[in-house]
């Protein structure tokens, strides 16, 4: 499984426990990857908290992972 975001990685973890990531780079972007086989059914939540640094309007940069199935 690969994650796609800045270089700016604060926390990981898997259920709500801490996990370690190798990373990579590509396109610009850090690559955070991570191999696991998950048994057929089985679900796992994963989550990934970034620093985020201001863009020329003061607001924070904002980019949205791609996803095989889009967020309803």
């Amino acid at each position: 499984m690969n994650f796609f975001g800045p270089d700016s990685l604060t926390t990981a973890t898997r259920d709500g426990e801490p996990m370690e990531l190798a990373q990579t780079a590509e396109a610009g972007w850090r690559v955070y990857e991570h191999f696991e086989v998950l048994a057929p059914g089985a679900a796992v939540t994963y989550r990934l908290e970034f620093e985020l640094v201001l863009g020329s309007e003061g607001e924070p940069v904002v980019w949205t992972q791609p996803l095989v199935r889009p967020e309803p």
